[in-house]
């Protein structure tokens, strides 16, 4: 009968009963590891368009799903940016009326015709611009002229009876002095903190805008 110490003895091999496979790591195949969990490819939400975008990588040619934006329908992007001037105006004017600056209603048509536009478009905003700023333009001087239209109508109750007398009413009044030269004056300085603030407004959001496109197509 021999000795064999613990240490002496063999693992057990082969496939007979008793015996279990000790695992394996994962890794690289040829390296005797196992193939790691495969990746499953990301699917493109459900009625979403999409290419295929083949790039190189340090591990080789990738190919990646990339969704693609509708067309950009600029016409109904444009009709649907209007709305923003009637709001500017009437928050122009009301803000306005409470005394003060109204200069922050700029901020809210720009943005608010930035915004518009993207939902009418499509989701796009790059031909369309240059139909922004001319919405938004037009917007600022919607608002100029309401801001003077509102302390002219204010104001009509205070003149003196023998000026007041030559008018037909308060509509009269404003109707004849709001393209006033001398009146128009006055509010130089509101017109262009008007303006100033709608192009922070429009830059800033049509930027974002434009960023956000970007993203999706990447």
């Amino acid at each position: 009968m021999s000795d064999t110490s613990a240490t002496d003895r063999q693992p057990q091999t082969g496939t007979g009963p008793g015996f279990v496979s000790p695992p394996q790591p994962a890794g690289p195949v040829e390296h005797g590891g196992q193939p790691g969990p495969q990746a499953q490819p990301e699917l493109p939400p459900q009625g979403q368009a999409v290419e295929q975008e083949h790039r190189w990588t340090p591990e080789g040619l990738v190919t990646e799903t990339v969704p693609v934006l509708p067309p950009e329908r600029v016409g109904k992007g444009a009709l649907l940016s209007l709305l923003a001037i009637p709001v500017g105006v009437l928050l122009a004017a009301g803000i306005w009326k409470l005394g003060f600056v109204a200069s922050i209603s700029g901020l809210v048509l720009a943005a608010g015709a930035a915004v518009l536009y993207v939902r009418g478009s499509g989701g796009r905003i790059k031909k369309g611009i240059p139909v922004v700023a001319l919405v938004v333009l037009l917007g600022i001087v919607a608002s100029f002229f309401a801001v003077v239209a509102v302390d002219l109508y204010s104001v009509f109750p205070q003149l003196d009876p023998s000026i007041s007398e030559t008018y037909a009413g308060r509509g009269s009044f404003v109707a004849e002095n709001l393209f006033y030269g001398p009146v128009l004056r006055e509010y130089v300085s509101t017109g262009v903190m008007l303006a100033l603030f709608a192009a922070l407004g429009a830059f800033g959001t049509i930027l974002r805008l434009v960023r956000a496109n970007a993203a999706l197509q990447r």
